[in-house]
């Protein structure tokens, strides 16, 4: 019996689904390789996605931005990418700007990525706060980037341009669920 089924709240439900995930070791998430656009994770480690058991998440040799990177919710609610979001890819950095992304697995090993806080900071070496977006309750966090904008000397267009692996800070997430900021939970 899943745990989302003890309760009618559908935050509740939502709650026990994100608390049913667990990555039991790192998922090795990175750049695929320096100077590129594109994310990567070896995979093969266990893991349980909203209660389902995967004994090896399919590796992802290839994330791109471009093709995988999903819209931000705002709003607030869940399933919220609706009026209210933006999307990621095409998002325009500062120069010294920093901003941290997100990247999750579904059971599958289909990937998805999302900006991870709401303002890009325009000072250097100032890293802006953390604001885990709302994902779905059926993806399991893997990784958690925090990139510097120092190298390109310009603004950075997030899917294009990013250019160096010096700029980049990647925490692998292992244990349990990584919960959204309680401003992206449902409020009924």
């Amino acid at each position: 019996m899943s745990l989302e089924t003890l309760f009618s709240h559908r935050a509740m439900r939502n709650l026990a689904r994100y608390m049913s995930s667990n990555n039991v070791a790192t998922q090795a998430c990175d750049l695929k390789s320096d100077g590129g656009t594109d994310y990567k994770w070896t995979g093969t480690a266990q893991c349980v996605v909203d209660g389902t058991f995967v004994a090896s998440l399919t590796a992802a040799a290839t994330i791109s931005l471009a093709a995988v990177a999903t819209t931000i919710p705002l709003s607030g609610k869940v399933g919220g990418s609706g009026g209210n979001a933006s999307p990621l890819v095409g998002k325009v950095v500062a120069d010294n700007g920093q901003f941290f992304m997100l990247v999750t697995a579904q059971a599958d090993g289909t990937p998805k990525v999302y900006w991870a806080h709401d303002n890009v900071t325009a000072e250097d070496d100032a890293a802006p706060t953390l604001k885990v977006p709302y994902y779905s309750p059926d993806e399991l966090p893997v990784g958690l980037v925090l990139y510097d904008n120092d190298d390109l000397g310009a603004a950075m267009t997030i899917g294009t341009s990013i250019t160096s692996a010096d700029d980049d800070t990647w925490y692998q997430l292992v244990g349990p669920a990584l919960m959204p900021h309680v401003d992206y939970w449902d409020q009924n």
